[in-house]
């Protein structure tokens, strides 16, 4: 699943994510439910984040009406939404799927994507190279990669342990740009019945829902 998610705010917030699911030669990366999926944390960020909905875009093959998260949709995409981000923007891009390295370099796995073929996948120095030249006065860039489901196991290539060449690599970030990952390197990103869309994405997203003051939800530490 690629989610991205490009967010402009006025105070300036755009949100952009690409989510992977149905690899083609990949394990399946979990999008979620209807009550808690990836289109649901994109929900918080309007509501809860304040996101204008017209500056939050999900690209996902979980979904029906968007296109294919193929790598010229997620390049395209993410070259259109860094060149059009303004100075007073605050913009997240978000991705949900496989990382891999090729030939010496992280890449991101598009939904084509083979994991031994380099041409075939995103390269992260040119998703950095975007957000580089990007004008936003706040850029996150979140890669929840490494998915793994206990209960499902590793089917097929992609779900293994982040590497630690690619952690190395996404923490080498331009100037200005903020890197989160789910996991550090020999670890997972765990999916779980209890949390569909992934520990890491599920975390946020209950984070982000508003709970009463003096509530037991509230007064929760966030480990």
């Amino acid at each position: 699943m690629v989610l991205k998610n490009l967010a402009r705010n006025t105070t300036n917030m755009s949100n952009n994510a690409e989510s992977l699911s149905m690899y083609c030669t990949c394990s399946i990366v979990q999008h979620g439910n209807t009550w808690k999926g990836l289109d649901q944390l994109k929900r918080r960020f309007e509501v809860n984040l304040r996101f204008p909905s017209n500056q939050t875009l999900q690209i996902t093959d979980a979904l029906p009406g968007t296109p294919a998260p193929t790598k010229q949709v997620i390049e395209n995409n993410i070259e259109a939404f860094t060149s059009s981000s303004r100075a007073q923007d605050c913009i997240v891009l978000w991705f949900t799927g496989h990382a891999a390295l090729a030939e010496d370099k992280a890449c991101l796995v598009p939904i084509e994507g083979e994991l031994d073929t380099p041409a075939s996948l995103i390269p992260l120095e040119t998703v950095f190279k975007s957000l580089k030249a990007c004008k936003a006065r706040q850029k996150v860039l979140v890669l929840d990669v490494c998915h793994y489901s206990p209960s499902v196991g590793q089917e097929r290539p992609g779900s293994d342990p982040l590497a630690e060449a690619i952690q190395k690599q996404a923490l080498d970030a331009p100037e200005g740009v903020q890197v989160w990952l789910p996991c550090q390197k020999d670890e997972n990103s765990f999916e779980t019945d209890e949390y569909p869309m992934g520990v890491f994405a599920s975390t946020l997203h209950d984070v982000l829902v508003p709970h009463p003051a003096g509530s037991e939800e509230r007064e929760k530490p966030i480990d």
